[in-house]
């Protein structure tokens, strides 16, 4: 029963609890749909018992307190009310996503096992778990022509296996001398005509990078020795080989003979030993007549050598055995070349 106060009267909308008897179903609750229009109205029936339901006009338009209903609705929130791609990670709380709220056919869930040593995860599961199988050890590998790959695992190169210039296996511009051990490249490391200055980057190489290597060695000066007939070492000239090579020796020099009408003969060679060498003459013939005579010599010869230090000597005697012959101001000079050209 609702009091009626000169036609005035109050009643809560929507109130479940309101019945005009016991017996009746109560006021129906408001639906939370009929808020969800920008514009809503009231329109109210009246029956005073006698002339039945009236409609009492104008209906009424609810304005900004009755909208207020609308924001308890924000309490039962499902998906449908949730606009696409409106979640971002700020509206997550820290710790709000767990296990349960993973899709584990999408996002792979942590992983949560490990392996014991000398193991390795195989396969991990969608709760976590792994699947451990033992290591790979010792699993031979085929080396390419040219490398070889030791017991210690280390991988050597053959000789003259790497090559340059265009299109070739060496970029330009790659080796520095970092890559270079001092004295480790020598001529039997490079095949011939393979390294150029695109190779080697500017200012990078060192005295360290680069081997000790004495090219060239001479002796000489003012001398005159008599020659008797017993081979004497004339003059010596010593060579550093930094590796197995060719050495080039030039010898000059003269003779002189101090007597009237004589056939002078004198001999020698260019050797690394003390004892003329007959295979390898340097022959000097010649008439002395009216007193002084002086004839001048040259001569050069090749050897082939190995790698170290290497004495050439000039040894010469007077075949003629007459002992007034002798040998002035020779000169020596060595030259060390890595191949021939």
């Amino acid at each position: 029963t609702i009091t009626v106060n000169n036609g005035g009267f109050g009643v809560k909308l929507g109130d479940t609890s309101l019945k005009n008897k016991p017996s009746d179903t109560g006021m129906l609750a408001i639906p939370d749909i009929v808020f969800a229009n920008d514009v809503t109205y009231l329109r109210i029936w009246f029956n005073d018992g006698v002339t039945g339901p009236q409609q009492l006009s104008p209906d009424r338009q609810l304005v900004s307190v009755p909208y207020a209903y609308r924001a308890s609705t924000a309490d039962n929130v499902g998906t449908g009310q949730i606009a696409e791609g409106s979640i971002t990670t700020a509206k997550i709380a820290d710790g709000a996503v767990g296990s349960a709220q993973i899709n584990t056919a999408e996002v792979q869930n942590r992983v949560r096992g490990t392996c014991a040593e000398g193991n390795s995860i195989r396969t991990v599961d969608a709760a976590g778990g792994v699947v451990c199988e033992t290591d790979d050890v010792g699993t031979p590998y085929t080396a390419g022509t040219g490398i070889n790959i030791g017991t210690d695992n280390k991988i050597s190169i053959a000789n003259d296996s790497v090559t340059g210039g265009p299109g070739g296996i060496i970029k330009d511009n790659t080796i520095t001398s970092d890559d270079i051990g001092p004295d480790a490249v020598g001529s039997s490391e490079l095949s011939i005509n393979s390294v150029n200055s695109d190779k080697v980057v500017n200012g990078s190489l060192t005295a360290a990078d680069i081997s000790d290597e004495t090219g060239v060695n001479y002796v000489g000066g003012d001398q005159s020795l008599v020659l008797g007939g017993v081979a004497t070492i004339v003059q010596s000239v010593t060579i550093k080989a930094p590796s197995a090579g060719y050495v080039i020796v030039n010898v000059s020099g003269s003779f002189r003979d101090e007597y009237y009408y004589n056939v002078i003969n004198a001999r020698c060679s260019i050797t690394t030993d003390s004892t003329i060498d007959e295979n390898n003459l340097i022959e000097i013939e010649f008439y002395s007549y009216y007193g002084t005579s002086k004839i001048p010599v040259a001569a050069t010869r090749g050897f082939p050598v190995t790698a170290g230090n290497i004495t050439f000597n000039l040894v010469c005697y007077d075949f003629s055995n007459y002992g007034n012959v002798t040998v002035n101001d020779t000169q020596m000079t060595a030259i060390f070349s890595p191949t021939k050209y």
